[in-house]
């Protein structure tokens, strides 16, 4: 079983865990949840998640690749993230200056600040929301059209922006105010830096959703939303 990971921070791993294995791809660190629940399933994995990505580049993704897995599992970002044609993750104003110094030149990099400043000043707020909703729906169409098994997994409370799909399964919790805020607040971390997590959540919770994960993968249920948060109910003790 092949099973390809899209989406954002909540599923792109970090490199400074490589002190626990990485996978073929070189991304993951065994504690994070997709690596788990892969070896879970007895399967293998490919890891197109970028930090800071926006939902548009993860679609683009998918349209390369979606035909190599049996099973796809995508993190949706908030609507807040710019897409560009070098696929450059950037959230608001913010790009990693490094990264996109492997795609574009110094001088296209500055251009590019400047194309963000004046984006951000003429564009109007309601966009963005509209746009993320146009992006689910080719999502959804490019599932429907490789019928593939899929997971959506929304980062945000905002992600899905009151979507529903109709050819994938949607987990009822994001994960980021359902599973880590939660955990920060459960254990009086919620303004302590530097914490030592993979994916925004600590090991525990990395392995949990691994498990919810491995379990959807399992079972033979196609039902259009699935419970996770049982899984998670030890924090609310």
């Amino acid at each position: 079983m092949k099973i390809g990971f899209f989406g954002d921070s909540f599923c792109a791993g970090t490199p400074e865990h490589d002190i626990y294995g990485v996978e073929d791809n070189g991304n993951y660190s065994q504690t994070s949840w997709p690596s788990i629940a892969t070896s879970l399933v007895t399967g293998s994995m490919v890891c197109h998640c970028q930090s800071g990505d926006t939902l548009w580049h993860t679609y683009e993704y998918l349209c390369d690749s979606i035909k190599d897995y049996d099973v796809v599992i995508i993190c949706v970002s908030d609507p807040i993230r710019t897409p560009n044609k070098y696929r450059i993750p950037t959230i608001g104003k913010q790009f990693d200056k490094v990264l996109a110094s492997t795609s574009i030149k110094e001088e296209e990099i500055k251009q590019y600040a400047q194309y963000l400043d004046l984006k951000l000043y003429f564009e109007p707020k309601e966009y963005k929301y509209a746009a993320q909703i146009g992006v689910l729906v080719k999502i959804d169409e490019l599932i429907k059209l490789h019928n593939k098994k899929a997971l959506i997994i929304p980062s945000f409370d905002n992600s899905l922006q009151g979507y529903k799909f109709n050819n994938a399964t949607v987990v009822n919790l994001n994960l980021n105010e359902d599973v880590k805020n939660r955990s920060l607040e459960k254990n009086n971390l919620l303004k302590v830096d530097n914490l030592d997590r993979v994916n925004h959540m600590f090991k525990k919770e990395n392995t949990v959703f691994a498990q919810a994960i491995a379990d959807y993968i399992l079972n033979q249920d196609s039902s259009k939303e699935i419970n996770f948060k049982k899984y998670f109910k030890y924090l609310d003790n």
